[in-house]
């Protein structure tokens, strides 16, 4: 009968959250493993010179690359944007040197400083300034047939340093205008951090011919107007300026160390945005190798810290695991499952919670317009009997991707099932915005092409409708939108219908003919 009693006792002690005492003593023999670890990771954590230098040229190499993406990224999203703007603008008869013009494309433009337009005479309207502007003898401006950028610090921008991105607008095959972007200097260099740690570095943009085309950071080389002509009074390790010259021009990423006789510095270069650009990262490597040997060589306090730290960090993991695992699996599993707002195909939002965002953006900004577009892949049955189901969902996944490179993080993308996707643009704000975003689906679907060997042109019907002239919620806007969407499929598909009333008197004539004729959809 005792016996009983304590088994019945330490029962509801388990289930009180009171741990056994072979837990314990997991737990226990646990942090005592990590402490040992630590302390022999402590002992042999301070490598050779010539192993930190190794590591350090590693770790100032990945650095370098994501630079050199995040300036990558920078100037496509300039590029994509102005180019859409541009081909908006290459489509209006009346005269684009207009103000109302001007805002429309600085609005849609979130990043940019400024934005002009420019005849093919540098001359034009700039969002900044109410006056005429004359770029004609500027240094970043030249009548060209493609899009190129460059570093300005020109008065128009009260001497401030930005990117620029020219982008030329055509008629009939000619350029007779241009769309310039100005980003300041001080927001791209958010994007691409300077000064870091121990580091006295400094980051160069040069040209395929090393001419300097912008500078910044703390210098450890004084680089003139040519990074080859100051590598050439510098001792080079293991590498010829002839062989970094080529590397430079075959845009291939390098990395080797220049010494002026006291001092190493480690130059790691990489290939930036789609222009002849270089973006070079100029170290002190003495000076971080010493910070690095010096940060690992940490006293006896700082080693009791770190024990005390990961002793109690050990201990804690451990009882959040045996809690967890003991009383909270089932249910954290399941809270998972809820969370997963994804698309596991595509990587949009999934059907409910795509639902669950345009309602709540409806509700909290519903003085505001948006735009809705859903749509499905023409004749997506065919393509997956024809070509596989592995290649149908190749589509669709390709579709999601593209589409979230496509669109403003701030409008809301989702795949509803299937092959219908659906896209609220939001804040739309005057009729052109409309007709721009929608020439945009078309273009994109013009151009949009799946597979690595046999390119597959997939075509989509597409049915727009407004907020909230067609609709107030998600259930509204989504049944115009399909309305929409189906006389698009009647019409011949591979087309984008607006909504209007007299679509909702043939919901039922629609409904029939869906029943009796299924493959329609």
């Amino acid at each position: 009968m005792n016996s009983q009693i304590a088994k019945n006792r330490d029962l509801k002690k388990t289930w009180m959250g009171m741990p056994s005492r072979s837990t314990i003593l997991v737990i226990l023999v646990l942090v005592f493993l990590v402490v040992v670890i630590e302390v022999t990771l402590s002992r042999f954590s301070i490598a050779s010179l010539s192993e930190a230098k190794k590591e350090t040229q590693e770790i100032i190499s990945g650095d370098t690359e994501k630079k050199a993406s995040e300036l990558s990224l920078v100037m496509n999203d300039m590029k994509n944007a102005g180019t859409v703007a541009a081909s908006f603008l290459s489509q209006k008869d009346d005269d684009i040197f207009d103000r109302y013009y001007l805002d429309i494309v600085a609005d849609n433009n979130f990043n940019t400083y400024a934005v002009a337009l420019v005849n093919t005479e540098g001359k034009g309207i700039c969002s900044l300034n109410e006056d005429d502007i004359d770029i004609s003898g500027s240094d970043y401006f030249s009548a060209s047939t493609k899009t190129y950028f460059s570093f300005t610090n020109d008065d128009l921008l009260d001497s401030k340093t930005a990117l620029t991105c020219v982008i030329p607008i055509f008629k009939d095959d000619e350029p007779f205008a241009y769309l310039i972007q100005y980003i300041d200097i001080k927001i791209l260099e958010n994007y691409i951090p300077i000064e870091g740690g121990n580091r006295d570095n400094s980051v160069l943009i040069i040209n395929s011919q090393g001419d300097r085309v912008y500078s910044t950071g703390r210098p450890w080389i004084i680089v003139g107007s040519n990074l080859y002509d100051t590598l050439s009074e510098l001792t080079i390790e293991d590498m010829q300026i002839d062989k970094i010259r080529a590397n430079v021009e075959n845009r291939q990423k390098q990395k080797f160390v220049a010494s002026n006789g006291k001092n190493n510095c480690l130059l790691v270069t990489v290939p930036a945005g789609e222009t002849d650009w270089t973006l070079v990262d100029m170290v002190d490597i003495d000076s971080y190798v010493n910070g690095m040997i010096l940060s690992k060589s940490s006293g006896d306090t700082a080693l009791a810290k770190r024990l005390a730290f990961f002793t109690i960090l050990a201990v804690g993991i451990f009882a959040a695991i045996f809690i967890r695992y003991r009383y909270n699996d089932a249910k954290t599993s399941k809270d998972l499952e809820n969370k997963a707002d994804s698309d596991l195909l595509t990587g949009l939002n999934n059907k409910i919670t795509t639902e669950r965002k345009i309602d709540e953006c409806l509700t909290n900004e519903n003085d505001t317009h948006h735009m809705m577009l859903l749509f499905d892949i023409d004749n997506f049955k065919k393509i997956n009997d024809t070509m596989g189901h592995a290649f149908g969902d190749l589509v669709l996944k390709t579709l999601g991707e593209q589409l979230s490179q496509e669109f403003r993080k701030t409008d809301i993308l989702g795949r509803l099932g299937g092959d219908e996707f659906v896209i609220l643009l939001r804040d739309i704000k005057t009729e052109d915005v409309i007709k721009m975003e929608a020439d945009k689906i078309l273009n994109f679907f013009k151009s949009f092409k799946v597979g690595d060997y046999v390119k597959y042109s997939a075509t989509a019907s597409i049915g727009v409708a407004m907020y909230p002239d067609d609709g107030k919620n998600f259930e509204e806007l989504y049944k115009a939108a399909d309305n929409a969407l189906y006389e698009a499929k009647k019409q011949g598909k591979n087309r984008l219908i607006y909504y209007n009333k007299d679509m909702a008197d043939n919901i039922e004539k629609r409904d029939k003919e869906a029943k009796d004729h299924p493959g329609l959809r």
